[in-house]
């Protein structure tokens, strides 16, 4: 038969008030993590964790970071992405969720130019005007650079944005100024792109096409010994000549010349180095003594 349990063993085994609020404030703090942009720990319930990787970014950092990108005009799919290691988009309703009226509308303004852009569309270039130019009136004329607006009724260069005029002046001004800035034409989408510094890595902000900008291949095909050749085949420098059959002459004498200097080198040098080997064999009974003999 079971024997009662004394009732002083009930009062020593019942838990103690320190205990019980010990344990209701150890569950009432709140969980955190660290974030990924500031390595802070911050409160889990105001992060943003990702659906797709295990980032978890606090709210500061997230709205400091899509600020920024918005206010750098990076709204593409490929640019507004997790922080984390997964670099999907960031989806839209948190973008509603997290940034300010202002900012939102900024974001939807920027994107609604950059879908039309990707769909080949073009807003007038006269600054006093800036409406979207429809699709008709940009194949109206033979001409690829004179721009007819039909809000304005203006003509203008698609190139330099000014009066259209009959001769491309503007063609020369520019080439000048992509080879005073080193400007290079993206090999996915051939919009120039001007690099300022860092490694030859280069994403292209327009399509997110990533290549060395060396020599102009994708990073997928990129080999770092055929980078120098590449980098001289794909060039379009003046140093090569002005239009691009003046280039493909010049890279093609050029490239003939070198081959021919090194089989000249190879043939002067050979005869000597193969001598020298026959010589330390007789001598020493192996190869070169490169430590003694």
């Amino acid at each position: 038969m079971t024997q009662p349990t004394p009732v002083s063993c009930l009062i020593a085994s019942k838990p103690q008030s320190d205990d019980i609020d010990h344990d209701v404030a150890r569950l009432s703090e709140p969980v955190t993590a660290p974030c990924n942009i500031c390595l802070l720990d911050r409160p889990v319930e105001r992060a943003y964790q990702c659906p797709h990787c295990d980032a978890k970014v606090c709210y500061d950092c997230f709205h400091a970071y899509l600020t920024h990108q918005i206010d750098n005009g990076n709204i593409a799919p490929h640019q507004l992405v997790c922080p984390g290691d997964c670099r999907q988009p960031v989806p839209r309703h948190v973008l509603a969720r997290v940034l300010s009226a202002s900012h939102l509308q900024k974001y939807v303004r920027f994107l609604e130019a950059y879908e039309l852009r990707q769909r080949g569309r073009r807003y007038c270039p006269r600054p006093q005007c800036g409406q979207l130019l429809p699709t008709s009136a940009s194949r109206k004329n033979k001409n690829k650079r004179r721009v007819d607006c039909p809000s304005c009724q203006k003509s203008s260069c698609r190139d330099c944005g000014g009066d259209y005029h009959r001769w491309s002046r503007c063609d020369h001004a520019y080439r000048v100024w992509c080879e005073k800035h080193g400007a290079q034409r993206c090999p996915h989408c051939s919009i120039m792109i001007e690099k300022v510094n860092g490694c030859p890595r280069m994403e292209c902000a327009r399509c997110g096409f990533e290549f060395c900008w060396q020599c102009r291949v994708a990073l997928d095909d990129h080999n770092a010994a055929l980078c120098p050749l590449r980098s001289m085949a794909r060039s379009e420098h003046r140093y090569f000549g002005p239009v691009s059959p003046v280039r493909f002459v010049t890279k093609t004498v050029a490239g003939v010349a070198g081959a021919c200097v090194v089989v000249v080198v190879v043939t002067i040098a050979v005869p000597p180095v193969a001598i020298l080997y026959a010589y330390c064999q007789i001598r020493y009974g192996h190869g070169f003594p490169l430590f003694g003999t």
